[in-house]
């Protein structure tokens, strides 16, 4: 993996972050080390599992099934197997997970319920958090599943053309959902990539929304422009 060369505001958040537990998400350092941003992101994810195996639940499941895969730890998928409930009422913040879960160890019994929570939070008061959450989705949905798969798809690109048309109007969870939907061909990359990237340079990162940049951050590094 070819390694980028992170801002010196975020590398140094990074390595104090692989240095330190707190309650940040782990989403963001997970992204980004996939996208080139080197072992201290890493560090810093699996120090965010080894922390949720005190408290596991479907909000660190992301987390915990990344743990296993880079230590082959079964405490890790043991905890990601206790929080993998397909059952009503379920936040939609715990969906990507799932879908994620029911794709790879599931057997593929659960998308058109995933399908249907999906569309039950329609209307969400995070509508950028909630866009995020639906791409992640997608991307994990298998492409097979094809009635399941373009459900998620129509109802992301939905709410992108009731919403997000002009990217100066999105948040950072928006512009991460809308940076990855172009590079997964979700979107027009050649109409939403550009304006994005733009849209978030104006944007300082804050540790307030570290994660949410971060996982920004994560898809523009992929972009060469």
């Amino acid at each position: 993996m070819t390694q980028i060369e992170l801002p010196a505001s975020i590398r140094a958040y990074v390595n104090e972050a692989a240095r330190r537990d707190d309650r940040t998400g782990a989403s963001g350092f997970i992204a980004l080390y996939r996208a080139g941003g080197g072992p201290a992101c890493r560090e810093a994810a699996l120090k965010k599992a080894e922390a949720a195996l005190a408290r596991p639940g479907q909000e660190n499941g992301a987390a915990l099934l990344f743990a296993f895969d880079e230590t082959g730890d079964s405490r890790f998928l043991q905890a990601a197997e206790s929080a993998a409930a397909f059952s009503a009422p379920v936040q939609w913040e715990a969906l990507p997970f799932l879908t994620t879960y029911d794709m790879r160890l599931g057997g593929k019994k659960n998308a058109g319920w995933i399908v249907k929570q999906f569309r039950a939070s329609d209307a969400p008061a995070a509508p950028g958090a909630f866009l995020a959450a639906l791409i992640d989705a997608v991307d994990a949905m298998d492409e097979q599943l094809y009635e399941h798969y373009r459900a998620l798809v129509d109802q992301f690109r939905s709410l992108v053309f009731a919403r997000y048309r002009d990217c100066d109007k999105a948040d950072l969870p928006a512009l991460y959902a809308l940076l990855k939907a172009a590079r997964l061909g979700v979107l027009d990359g050649e109409k939403y990539q550009l304006p994005a990237i733009e849209a978030l340079a104006r944007l300082p990162f804050s540790p307030d929304q570290a994660e949410a940049y971060l996982l920004a951050l994560s898809e523009r590094v992929r972009i060469k422009l």
